[in-house]
């Protein structure tokens, strides 16, 4: 393995870091959603733009309908929440578009561990369904996926990789309910640490990534930057090891 700390690669590979972005960020995930199949409530909202500025990114699965009521509930505000990040994120408006999916995340917050045996049946999520909860956790992740990217494409790896890890969780992937933005908050983990150059790391989350989806190509494009930022560096350690030899 190779030191973490190492010189910044130039971007590399046939596909452009802009068609990159746009296929990491998840249309209905992070990238303006594409990704999450629409609900029934939000089909009222005008569908969101695409985003491609990494690669093609498949979209997300749409989340479960709003339970009928006269008010809004809690997936339709979030939904329009998302809507509002995903048009300011394809505007490039990254920071503002952050701020709208932080909002989502208010909508989908559910209490768990402790905090849902204090709540009991006083939390308003107590209430919902079960398929309106997994709509809300799904959609959650989706929120946190869409700022990781933001991140990432403000060049902040650090806060990207913060978001990451909120959806990839701590549990087995294999075991994940989300397989579709696992693979994607894997792969966007693995560009964030090839940005902060810490290769190692990096191709421990793009082979996971791979091990999920082998076809993924965000993933793929990925593994490959990683791998000539390896010969790079090797390159370097090699032409130091002489330059030194030569002087002695």
């Amino acid at each position: 393995a190779f030191p973490a700390a190492q010189r910044r690669q130039g971007r590399r590979g046939t596909t452009s870091e802009t068609e990159l972005m746009a296929a990491a960020m998840d249309t209905t995930e992070d990238q303006p959603p594409t990704e999450e199949e629409p609900s029934s409530s939000q089909e009222a909202l005008s569908p969101p733009p695409k985003e491609e500025e990494e690669e093609p990114s498949t979209t997300e699965e749409p989340s479960a309908g709003p339970s009928s009521s006269s008010s809004p509930s809690f997936l339709e505000k979030a939904e329009a929440f998302k809507a509002k990040g995903n048009a300011l994120f394809g505007e490039k408006q990254y920071k503002k578009a952050i701020t709208q999916f932080a909002r989502v995340r208010a909508y989908t917050w559910q209490p768990n561990g402790e905090a849902a045996q204090y709540a009991g049946n006083r939390s308003a999520t107590a209430k919902l369904s079960d398929d309106e909860k997994k709509a809300l956790a799904r959609l959650d992740q989706i929120a946190c996926g869409n700022i990781a990217q933001c991140h990432l494409n403000l060049d902040e790896p650090r806060k990207c990789l913060s978001f990451c890890a909120l959806v990839v969780g701590k549990g087995l992937d294999s075991e994940h309910p989300n397989k579709d933005l696992l693979v994607k908050a894997l792969s966007r983990s693995a560009q964030a640490c090839l940005k902060a150059n810490d290769l190692d790391r990096g191709q421990t989350f793009v082979k996971r990534a791979l091990a999920l989806d082998d076809k993924n190509n965000v993933a793929r494009v990925t593994y490959k930057k990683l791998r000539d930022a390896y010969k790079s560096y090797n390159d370097e350690q090699k032409k130091a090891m002489a330059s030194a030899f030569a002087r002695a």
